[in-house]
C-alpha cells in the first residue's frame, strides 16, 4: 500500500484541527476530499480523534484562575510552615532523649540509695532529707527537675497546634 501525497492534505488537516470541516469550510475543499481517497483516509482517522478532543475538552472543568492563585498560595504557605517547624521537631526530640538519658544515668546513680529506700518502706516514709549526704540532695533535686523538663518536653513534642 503506497500513499500518494496531497496538495490539499495541509488545508484538510488544518480544517480538521480547527473544526472547520465539515460545515465551515469551502465548496473547493469539500469536492476535492469527495474525489481524493487519501484525505477520505485522512478524515477517517482525524475525525475520530477530533471529536474525541472536543468532548474531552467539553468535560473538563477548569478553575478559575483567582481560585487556582488562591490554592498555591495556601499550598506554598504550608509548605513553607512544615519546613519552618522541622528543626523545632528535631530540636524538642533530641531534648527529649537527652532529658530521657540523663533521668535514666540519675537513677543508675542513685540506685544503691533507692535500694536501700525500698527495702524498708518504713525507711522510706520516715526519710530524713537532713541525713542524705549533699552530692545526695543535689541528684534527687537534679533528677526530680529532670523529669519534670523531660515531661514537659514530651507534652510539647505531642501537643497539637
Amino acid at each position: 500500500m503506497t500513499f500518494a501525497d496531497c496538495s490539499r492534505e495541509q488545508d484538510l488537516i488544518h480544517a480538521l484541527t480547527t473544526e472547520q470541516w465539515p460545515n465551515r469550510c469551502d465548496e473547493d475543499l469539500k469536492s476535492h476530499v469527495a474525489g481524493c481517497q487519501g484525505c477520505q483516509d485522512l478524515i477517517a482517522v482525524v475525525a475520530p480523534l477530533g471529536d474525541a478532543w472536543a468532548a474531552s475538552r467539553a468535560d473538563a472543568h477548569v478553575p478559575a484562575s483567582g481560585m487556582v492563585w488562591w490554592r498555591a498560595q495556601m499550598r506554598a504557605r504550608q509548605e513553607a510552615a512544615r519546613a519552618a517547624a522541622r528543626p523545632i521537631t528535631v530540636v524538642q526530640v533530641i531534648a527529649m532523649l537527652a532529658g530521657t538519658a540523663v533521668v535514666v544515668a540519675c537513677l543508675v546513680a542513685l540506685s544503691p540509695w533507692l535500694a536501700s529506700s525500698v527495702a524498708s518502706s518504713r525507711e522510706l516514709l520516715s526519710m530524713d532529707v537532713s541525713r542524705l549526704q549533699p552530692t545526695q540532695g543535689w541528684l534527687l533535686a537534679g533528677a526530680a527537675a529532670l523529669i519534670a523538663i523531660g515531661s514537659l518536653a514530651v507534652y510539647f513534642v505531642v501537643a497539637e497546634d
